[in-house]
């Protein structure tokens, strides 16, 4: 599949597409997604004309790990079911799932608006539901805090939020971060036109 040729996503290609196979852990699925989109950012382009080839593989991207996302399995353990349930994912402390009353295009927006007052917002893909900003919670510290949206259920939407450090420091803990996301959406604002 190359990056001209953009089309649905099977599950065996989106591990090709990311480098992975179906044993990898997920932290390492993450950090995999991670490294391409910064490889692979439009942003990162020099040249103009590199844009559009970036942007197309930055999507391939993005979608394979979607569709990696969706098809992890549900944990059989009851105690890490009840772990995933309280939004702490299985393996992976610095990953959490959470729920939001809204339709999937009020949550993006709003998460929106919040990734602009937690942190410097780096990247944006509407398509795939996938939120970027950089948090800086200490001199030094600067982290990657992902947000991948998808539909949970009438009203509802999912929210996965993980973080990656940029440097060799270790990232910013992310259960603050997730307890100032959560206390700036349940603040009432204005509506935003789109």
């Amino acid at each position: 599949m190359g990056p001209r040729d953009h089309r649905a996503v099977d599950l065996p290609t989106a591990y090709g597409v990311l480098g992975v196979v179906s044993t990898t852990p997920w932290t390492d699925v993450r950090a995999a997604y991670l490294r391409l989109v910064r490889e692979h950012h439009p942003d990162s382009a020099y040249d103009v004309a590199d844009v559009g080839v970036r942007t197309l593989v930055t999507a391939q991207v993005t979608e394979a790990y979607a569709v990696l996302a969706r098809a992890r399995e549900v944990p059989r353990d009851p105690v890490a079911r009840s772990r995933a349930s309280a939004g702490v994912e299985p393996g992976a402390a610095e990953t959490r799932r959470v729920v939001l009353e809204a339709e999937q295009a009020d949550a993006y927006f709003a998460l929106l608006e919040v990734f602009h007052v937690v942190g410097v917002v780096s990247y944006v893909d509407r398509q795939s539901a996938v939120l970027e900003t950089i948090v800086t919670p200490a001199p030094g510290q600067a982290t990657s805090l992902l947000a991948l949206l998808e539909p949970a259920g009438a009203h509802r939407t999912a929210v996965m939020l993980g973080v990656e450090p940029l440097g060799s420091h270790p990232p910013a803990a992310i259960d603050p971060l997730v307890d100032e996301i959560a206390r700036l959406l349940a603040t009432p604002r204005p509506p935003v036109r789109r």
